[in-house]
């Protein structure tokens, strides 16, 4: 546990792994969030996830970094749930589809709002039912049976808000990557 927790949550000055500006960067130089930080976030979750409530459980500390990547790593380079490309490494060229290429994000979020406090897993509940009232793509019928039951909670819950995209822009230095969002474009 402790290597998992040195090795994979600390944020990197260079090579490979999650930067503190929310680049995550693989195989020395190439922006891969929605590539393979996605998995990377997907395979994490399961985890933390299966741990969840045991002594084995991550700290309150991990979990809200993880959380925090969410939201200064993976939510800048999705529109409406779809996985930009300009982040996707190679992937984008195996994978054209961008809402299909994000389902280890959606999938993970969903895992995620499972385990986070719950004032964070609020926040990503509002984040992924706004991505799935404003994508057609059937998330919840993509990945596993246990986060399909996530996601068709989060989509069936009245209690949650699918708040409009915030106006945003977001700087990726280590990525040399920019992104913005401006309601119906990004």
């Amino acid at each position: 546990m402790s290597t998992l927790s040195g090795e994979v949550f600390d944020y990197v000055t260079s090579g490979d792994g999650i930067y503190r500006d929310g680049s995550y960067i693989l195989h020395s130089y190439i922006p891969y969030t929605t590539g393979y930080g996605g998995s990377l976030l997907d395979n994490l979750s399961s985890i933390l996830y299966t741990v969840a409530g045991t002594p084995y459980t991550f700290s309150d500390t991990l979990i809200n970094r993880q959380v925090d990547w969410v939201f200064d790593s993976f939510a800048p380079v999705l529109f409406r749930g779809a996985a930009m490309s300009a982040v996707s490494g190679r992937i984008a060229w195996l994978n054209g589809n961008e809402s299909e290429r994000s389902v280890c994000i959606i999938t993970g979020l969903a895992r995620i709002s499972q385990y986070a406090p719950a004032d964070r897993a609020k926040e990503i509940k509002t984040l992924l039912k706004y991505y799935l009232d404003n994508n057609s793509y059937k998330y919840e019928t993509s990945g596993l049976i246990s986060t399909a039951d996530f996601i068709t909670a989060i989509e069936r819950d009245t209690s949650i808000s699918a708040e409009e995209s915030k106006h945003s822009a977001k700087v990726f230095p280590y990525m040399a990557r920019v992104s913005t969002h401006r309601g119906d474009f990004a």
